[in-house]
Parts: structure tokens; sequence; C-alpha cells
């Protein structure tokens, strides 16, 4: 997860300078449709949506191989540049 939550499309919009793709796929239950209508939460749910914020999903399919590094040398210098 990324660090910051006020700053969710940051490690995406980096990524997606240098042609990853980072597509953003996780809502909170409570904040879908059938969620609302068919499941409960007890009042707010403050560490989902935290999380939610800040999840960065990194591409990766099988047969992946010299894009795999560009996307392990792209992710280091995002994370540890920050």
């Amino acid at each position: 997860m990324a660090a910051v939550v006020s700053t969710q499309n940051v490690p995406a919009r980096k990524l997606a300078a240098r042609g990853i793709s980072t597509p953003f796929h996780y809502i909170p239950l409570d904040n879908t449709l059938g969620g609302r209508r068919y499941a409960r939460a007890f009042g707010d749910l403050p560490v989902t949506h935290s999380a939610a914020s800040r999840l960065v999903r990194l591409p990766l399919w099988f047969g992946m191989r010299t894009e795999q590094d560009k996307v392990i040398e792209a992710t280091f210098d995002y994370f540890f540049a920050v």
C-alpha cells in the first residue's frame, strides 16, 4: 500500500509516466450498491477506506519477463524515493 492516504493516485501517475498501467479495482463493499443493499456494517469503516485509498495494483501475468524488470524497477524507484 502507498504510505500517504491523500495522494492515492501519485504512485499510479508515476508508474503510468513510465508506461506501467496500475488499474484501480478495489471499492469497499459499503460503497457499492449491492453492499449497501445486502451487507451490514456497524459504524464507519475507517481502516477499510484508508486501505482502499492506498492500494496500488501492479501488473502481473504468466510469462512476464522483460516487463517484470520494468515494473520492479519503477516500483522500487517510487517507493524508495519517497
